[in-house]
């Protein structure tokens, strides 16, 4: 979903951004009054609040991605305790009209390239500056495609995604029987999901899962097989085999990577 909240006219730069710097931030209750002189990508893993940026008030929640602009002076005002990614670049290559906001809706790509973008600064591995390039440019990519209008999504993709997202937890829903409830071809309807979302629906719900995994996995509270039930996977030898197939990583090593 496209957000923006206007701020002045700038001309795009044609040279490539280069990554600053990456940092996982938290958990803190807001922040005061500051600015610096890069852009600085702020996206929220929790909590919720608003970020003023100059006189632009820009509400935030969990899955809230906001580009804060160089030379400006930004806050933000929460109750709740805030975590999140922060990241900053020298420039952006695409349209600076506007204070570029979105959320990290479908899939949480975003989530998933922001995490592998910190674990490989943050651990320095061989050729990590190569790795983290990479990753730091299919990231603005994604950021580009979020932060730009989209044709309007089929109501009934709309509603197939909402009842996708309220099951995450629960493991006897099931992709087929939300499909036979809508008032559409079954076939046709997941053609329609693919073509608009990018993935079938069954899909869609392990990536929710494993995303929701690998925050639970973050906070580090929990055994394999309870993060498991917690997204809706009664069989932890399933689950860990769909998390190694997301993220190229098993749970309890994933989890250790990010604790450390």
């Amino acid at each position: 979903m496209h957000e923006s909240a206007d701020l002045m006219d700038k001309t795009a730069p044609v040279n490539m951004s280069k990554l600053l710097s990456v940092d996982r931030v938290g958990p803190y209750r807001g922040s005061g009054s500051h600015f610096h002189e890069y852009w600085e990508i702020g996206f929220y893993l929790s909590g919720q609040g608003v970020a003023v940026v100059g006189d632009t008030h820009i509400p935030f929640t969990r899955g809230t991605v906001v580009c804060y602009p160089p030379d400006i002076p930004h806050s933000e005002r929460s109750k709740d305790a805030c975590l999140g990614y922060f990241i900053a670049t020298d420039r952006f290559r695409f349209v600076e009209k506007t204070i570029p906001v979105c959320t990290d809706h479908f899939g949480s790509k975003f989530f998933r390239i922001v995490s592998l973008l910190h674990h490989e600064w943050s651990q320095k591995l061989l050729r990590w500056e190569e790795a983290s390039d990479h990753l730091f440019q299919l990231l603005l990519i994604h950021l580009e495609r979020q932060c730009s209008p989209s044709p309007t999504t089929h109501p009934l993709v709309s509603t197939l995604c909402s009842e996708v997202e309220r099951h995450v937890a629960d493991p006897e829903f099931h992709v087929g029987d939300a499909l036979s409830r809508l008032p559409m071809s079954s076939d046709h309807l997941r053609r329609l999901f693919i073509r608009e979302v990018g993935c079938s629906p069954l899909v869609y719900l392990n990536e929710l899962r494993v995303t929701k995994a690998k925050q639970l996995l973050h906070e580090g509270r929990w055994r394999v097989k309870e993060v498991a039930m917690q997204v809706g996977i009664q069989d932890e030898y399933y689950f860990s085999r769909l998390f190694l197939k997301q993220t190229g990583y098993r749970p309890q090593a994933y989890s250790r990577s990010v604790q450390v």
